[in-house]
């Protein structure tokens, strides 16, 4: 954004265009929010279609042996396909959030492909979240938009970040993706509150639509014992915390190498893919918890975790970085928010299994805290959509958890902080 736009009608508090951005935002995040839902309903659809309705058409009452890998190989072999002739699309979320503080625009030449490789990735059972297509995806088509009607610079940016932040309201934190899309721009993008106020009413509708279409948000289903929000449990959080430091620091490892083994594939995008999908479906099979996204599997994880014991978590919590980083390498294409928290929750029983003063819910929060703070590097964003998926008596932890975790990882990550007059 250039300087001239600080002084157009929508950017003043004391013009009524300002007022009509806001209320456009809240409309866009409205209909965003259900837009969402119904995304998040159809992907759910097709999982349950595939995953659990044709193995009963074609064995009532029977597990199919190796169903993992074959779906998983199929899945991989038309991801393959779909890299080869629709392209590689969409890109991450922090590719596309990085994309848009530059232009403030998300680009949508390619955006009906991203759609088809995001829910080939995610129906599949990918070890990936939805969140990356649906920011996209808003983005893109409130872009479009704003280039049909031949909107502003500015108030076509201000629209899509609300849009984008409103997309993310499914975290159960009307903060939260506001936060998410503001914590990672520059701070001379816009001036602070011209740019954050919009994006919190849009999330804020977008998390009003999202309930009203799907009925609930995720998260809040979780029994917390009262005295989670003792300071003693601050303290035993710390060294799970470090666990949970140390897996966030395991995902970026296998990140780089993967990455790294697997770029000269590039030009080879089917064999790439089949051979994550082979990969997944090997995991998927021998530990069926490490496909998916995780979000509704960490219920499970939870119920079950006294009986898993404490090695079979610590190797199911770095499984599943490993079947994450691996889609991601081979063309798979989902988000990295939802698997690290199941992968930190794993990590975190591990402990209070370990060490049985540290109670389970403890583990569990402390552990999906730090260790995506780690990935992310987003820590106030980290917090606030944590506080939104889980319940407020985990405050405290939270936030010790996601700052120890991400403190301690600071040495090894460049700062790219910059001096700001506008703060």
């Amino acid at each position: 954004m250039n300087n001239d736009d600080i002084t157009i009608p929508a950017s003043n508090p004391k013009h009524l265009d300002f007022y009509a951005l806001l209320l456009s935002s809240i409309l866009i995040g409205f209909i965003v929010g259900i837009a969402s839902a119904l995304f998040l309903r159809f992907l759910d659809w097709n999982i349950h279609f595939l995953w659990e309705v044709i193995p009963q058409w074609i064995a009532p009452n029977n597990k199919i042996p190796f169903y993992a890998l074959i779906v998983c190989t199929v899945g991989g072999t038309i991801i393959g396909m779909c890299q080869k002739y629709l392209g590689n699309h969409p890109p991450s979320l922090a590719e596309t959030l990085a994309t848009f503080r530059k232009t403030g625009r998300v680009e949508y030449k390619h955006l009906p492909h991203g759609i088809v490789n995001v829910l080939v990735s995610l129906i599949f059972g990918g070890s990936l979240g939805p969140e990356a297509g649906l920011t996209d995806m808003i983005g893109g088509l409130v872009t479009w938009l704003g280039d049909l009607r031949k909107q502003h610079n500015y108030i076509k940016r201000i629209l899509t970040q609300a849009a984008m932040s409103a997309g993310l309201a499914f975290f159960g934190s009307p903060l939260g993706g506001a936060v998410l899309t503001f914590e990672t721009s520059d701070g001379d993008i816009l001036p602070r509150i011209q740019n954050f106020l919009p994006s919190l009413l849009g999330t804020c509708a977008g998390f009003a639509g999202f309930v009203w279409a799907m009925g609930n948000s995720l998260g809040k289903n979780f029994i917390f014992p009262a005295e989670m929000a003792q300071p003693v449990n601050m303290l035993l959080a710390i060294p799970v915390a470090l666990i949970g430091a140390g897996g966030g620091m395991i995902f970026h490892l296998l990140s780089t190498q993967l990455n790294k083994y697997f770029s000269p594939l590039a030009s080879r995008p089917l064999l790439r893919g089949i051979i994550g999908g082979v990969g997944l479906g090997i995991m998927g099979s021998l530990m069926p918890l490490t496909l998916f996204s995780g979000e509704h599997e960490l219920r499970v994880l939870i119920d079950e975790s006294a009986k898993m014991g404490f090695l079979l978590l610590l190797v199911l919590g770095v499984a599943k970085m490993l079947a994450t980083t691996l889609c991601l390498a081979t063309g798979w294409k989902g988000g990295i928010i939802f698997p690290p928290m199941f992968g930190g929750a794993a990590l975190g029983l591990a402990c209070s299994l370990l060490f049985p003063a540290i109670h389970p819910m403890v583990g569990v929060t402390a552990g999906m805290a730090a260790t995506t703070a780690v990935i992310m590097r987003q820590p106030v964003a980290v917090i606030i959509i944590l506080l939104g998926i889980l319940r407020g008596e985990t405050a405290g932890v939270i936030v010790v958890a996601t700052l120890v975790g991400y403190t301690v990882t600071m040495p090894f990550f460049p700062s790219k902080v910059k001096n700001n007059t506008n703060l």
